[in-house]
């Protein structure tokens, strides 16, 4: 109903846009452009696979990202992201953007209203949830594929509809420092260079449709019960400790645990070495298709399997296809449709491919 209501007063919200940002240009003009949208580590990681593909549709623009924390740490040296800038910094920097890219492709209303905020005279997102008065490029609906999929194909329509090659694979750029972080990581924790160990992730910031930590624990406990020669670490963000922890205490695990240790670029450059990655469907997995390393992750229930499922071919979606927008009441019964043996027996098998 909000989104037909701003439909009704369009007309009357393009001439309010356009007489505070003053009037769109074409693209050929856009010297600096800005990104928009939702912050989080994994919505961030996998929108990197196409920046190198934004940057050949409009070469020449040059990006800044509003980002802050570890996600503005994972793209700080990304050839193509000239600078990223805290929300809060945003308004001081008013009136410095030619265009703004708002990305979300559900939820964009907000972005674009703090692009017109700025003063942004050029605004590209979608409109089919309404704001249209506010668009100045509107890309074609989203089809049912995979988030990462959904920002490639909006980035092929600015550069004409050719779908630029570029995979689906986040990009993180590492240096020295970062394998140099990694390298000190893995000896201080008795992880081999070569591979053979597993590495874990059970916790995340979302509150609905994710698999319970006790699952994953016990998946792995699984696991170092059939593989006793093989390394395991519990990974996570450092406000993750105590609930690690006690999932260790609860599942008889032998994992090391390592919350908030490491930085999150190095942190690739230590997935790199590992044999597979076990998570939940949040930033660790797509830091592990970053590292290139495969990850067996159970996809959030809450969301369509087509957006959030697989879109890597070094991952494992443990979720049944046909559960999707699962509501909360429904989803400790959907969850017990896969058990703890069917994850421990994937995560062998990738760790017996590099044995």
């Amino acid at each position: 109903m909000a989104a037909v209501a701003s439909e009704c007063v369009a007309p009357a919200l393009r001439l309010g846009a356009r007489a505070w940002t003053g009037a769109p240009s074409g693209a050929a003009t856009w010297r600096r452009g800005l990104l928009l949208g939702a912050d989080h580590l994994g919505d961030v990681l996998y929108r990197t696979a196409s920046l190198r593909a934004l940057a050949e549709a409009l070469p020449g623009c040059t990006w800044d990202w509003a980002l802050e924390g570890g996600a503005a740490d994972l793209v700080a040296r990304h050839p193509v992201i000239r600078e990223t800038i805290p929300a809060g910094d945003l308004a001081r920097r008013a009136g410095g953007w030619d265009v703004a890219l708002c990305y979300d492709s559900s939820s964009y209303g907000r972005a674009l209203v703090t692009a017109v905020r700025l003063g942004i005279p050029n605004r590209m997102t979608y409109a089919h949830r309404g704001l249209s008065g506010l668009v100045t490029w509107a890309f074609a609906a989203p089809r049912r594929e995979s988030y990462p999929a959904i920002f490639a194909r909006a980035v092929a329509e600015l550069g004409g509809g050719a779908w630029i090659e570029s995979g689906l694979r986040p990009e993180v750029v590492t240096d020295a420092r970062d394998e140099a972080e990694a390298e000190e990581f893995a000896r201080g924790h008795g992880l081999p260079e070569a591979g053979g160990w597993c590495a874990a992730f059970l916790t995340t910031r979302q509150t609905s449709g994710v698999w319970p930590a006790r699952f994953l624990a016990d998946a792995l406990a699984l696991v170092e019960r059939e593989e006793p020669g093989r390394p395991t670490i519990l990974l996570g963000a450092a406000g993750d400790e105590e609930v690690l922890r006690a999932e260790k205490r609860r599942a008889g695990l032998r994992a090391g645990v390592a919350a908030g240790r490491i930085g999150v670029r190095a942190l690739v450059c230590l997935l790199r070495r590992a044999a597979v990655v076990l998570s939940t469907d949040s930033g660790p997995r797509h830091l592990a298709n970053a590292a290139g390393t495969p990850v067996v992750f159970f996809r959030n229930l809450s969301f369509g399997a087509a957006e959030a499922g697989r879109y890597a071919a070094t991952e494992w979606d443990l979720a049944p296809a046909d559960l999707e927008y699962v509501e909360p009441g429904r989803q400790e019964a959907a969850f017990a449709r896969v058990r703890p043996e069917q994850a421990a027996e994937v995560v062998r098998e990738r760790l017996a491919a590099v044995a």
